[in-house]
């Protein structure tokens, strides 16, 4: 018995599209059908995705603008002006700590410490345009006789003095450690980050991994918000950390990455998508749809369909429209 409707499988033109977001889901062969294909995400959970989203405007003009020279005056009301942009359009919760002066804060301390970058951002060979936010979507290969594409957008491509590197990526994170390091180290996303950088600047040029570029968000104390009134924000807070992405690496990652659609093609063909339980709690917590799984099968659409979830307007079909401009 299956209690969610599985809709068609979502081809474009012919095309099985994936990009990381939806990767991570498919640990679980449900939450990639809740998530994916039903189009529902926790409702709780977007107030994070969505301050990070926000904190990435800020990313891209002060890239755009500043190159990697250190942000002057003049720029830091465009850079704020496009957060707020952001957030005008995608409200957070009017509770939620991590707001537009949360998000000013993040931003300013974050470009007194990053100052003149050790970096030169990169060109791309195509379009002489530089290689910031560079969405793309890339034949990765064929599965059951479908064609594969590998969609996203890269945050920066860049040269330092030990050779060229896809990042730094911005990641937002509520804490730092052994852990969260390890996790991106495994990031089978920026593997595939790296594979697309590969592809964009061609044979000729060596990439050699990627660089994490780490923003911890921290939540404000009771004493940072009498003592001083304005978020906790420090050096600690930021943390780089490059990780080297061998040739069998990327053969590896395209493996397992076409055997998991292999897996999903397999689930669509018999209109079931089994629950993985050692993934209902993680590192983390529990799974975003841990409450819907464990209630009764009867009961799960019509929870999935109320309040405490929304529709995920999220799909790589985005990126490949914005691929298409690039």
């Amino acid at each position: 018995m299956n209690p969610h409707p599985i809709p068609t499988l979502p081809l474009v033109n012919g095309a099985f599209l994936i990009d990381n977001s939806t990767l991570e889901k498919l640990k679980c062969p449900r939450l990639y059908q809740l998530e994916a294909l039903n189009k529902r995400v926790l409702a709780d959970a977007k107030a994070g995705r969505n301050f990070g989203s926000t904190l990435h405007r800020g990313w891209e003009v002060r890239s755009k603008l500043c190159g990697n020279k250190a942000v002057n005056s003049d720029y830091v009301p465009l850079i704020n002006n496009a957060m707020l942009e952001w957030l005008n359009d995608n409200p957070q919760p009017l509770e939620d700590f991590r707001n537009f002066n949360h998000a000013c804060e993040v931003m300013r301390v974050y470009n007194n410490y990053y100052k003149d970058e050790p970096y030169k951002i990169l060109i791309n060979p195509k379009t002489l345009d530089p290689l910031v936010e560079c969405s793309f979507a890339l034949p990765l290969g064929t599965v059951w006789n479908t064609p594969v594409l590998w969609c996203g957008k890269l945050d920066l491509l860049t040269e330092w003095d030990t050779g060229v590197w896809a990042g730094p990526d911005h990641k937002t994170t509520f804490q730092f450690g052994e852990n969260w390091e390890k996790s991106m180290m495994t990031d089978s996303g920026q593997c595939g980050y790296t594979w697309a950088a590969r592809q964009v600047l061609g044979p000729s040029v060596k990439v050699n991994g990627y660089i994490i570029d780490g923003v911890r968000i921290r939540a404000p104390r009771k004493k940072d918000l009498y003592d001083e009134d304005k978020p906790p924000v420090d050096k600690t807070d930021f943390k780089r950390i490059p990780y080297y992405v061998s040739d069998d690496d990327i053969e590896e990652w395209k493996e397992d990455t076409l055997a998991l659609i292999a897996d999903i093609f397999h689930h669509h063909s018999r209109s079931f998508f089994p629950r993985s339980r050692p993934h209902c709690v993680g590192k983390f917590g529990p799974c975003d749809m841990f409450n819907i799984c464990t209630l009764p099968r009867a009961r799960r659409h019509d929870a999935l369909m109320g309040t405490a979830y929304e529709d995920n307007h999220w799909s790589p079909l985005k990126q490949v429209e914005e691929a298409t401009h690039h």
